[in-house]
């Protein structure tokens, strides 16, 4: 994610973020971010709504008004979990939600690892001040 802007003052601030997956740093050459899972904090930990949302072929976007003075936080996150097993000697694999481990992943207790992650791609755009860093409600 990259904001139009990093150093912010007065009243009424805006920033547009230009989101994209690309291959070089602050370089849009790929594809867009999907903004399904975006979390956007506000300095005293209240939710804060994107405006303006769109995804173009290259790169997705959106405004967010900074009306308080702080740190806002921009999150994407995530999250899954991955299971690892061995099934009539070959190894197997699964990535999914929580919510369908138990249906698509056998019972194997002894032959299955698995591992559950929380991913958060931030970006922290300062208004004015800074206050203590909150965790993105989602996390």
């Amino acid at each position: 994610m990259l904001p139009s802007s990093t150093v912010l003052s007065g009243d009424n601030s805006w920033i547009t973020v230009d989101a994209a997956v690309s291959n070089d740093k602050f370089h849009v050459n790929y594809r867009p971010l999907q903004l399904d899972n975006l979390v956007i904090t506000g300095p005293d930990g209240q939710p804060v709504t994107a405006q303006n949302m769109f995804k173009g072929q290259m790169r997705s976007g959106f405004d967010v008004e900074l009306t308080t003075p702080g740190t806002y936080q921009l999150a994407l996150v995530s999250g899954g979990i991955a299971a690892f097993w061995k099934e009539n000697g070959k190894n197997r694999r699964w990535m999914g939600s929580p919510e369908k481990f138990d249906t698509e992943v056998p019972k194997m207790p002894k032959t299955c690892a698995s591992r559950n992650a929380t991913v958060a791609l931030k970006h922290l755009p300062p208004a004015a001040s800074q206050p203590p860093f909150l965790p993105p409600a989602k996390a």
